[in-house]
């Protein structure tokens, strides 16, 4: 296996990647359009558009390891 394979999985299998699965079921429970967020990309915040204004969605996890 070539450096870059061992690297690509060396990430893939990595806490810092894995733990965002966890926020997957959160994603389908709460609605939300791409189109209508001010950042769509955004890592531990969301900026949404509601009738009234902005709603800011944030929080953050805390690994145990640090």
């Amino acid at each position: 296996m070539g450096e870059l394979a061992l690297l690509i999985e060396g990430l893939v299998k990595s806490s810092g990647i894995s733990r965002k699965k966890d926020i997957k079921p959160l994603l389908q429970t709460f609605p939300w359009d791409r189109a209508s967020m001010l950042d769509p990309i955004g890592d531990d915040a969301a900026v949404l558009s509601v009738p009234d204004g902005y709603l800011l969605m944030s929080c953050d996890g805390i690994m145990t390891e640090l």
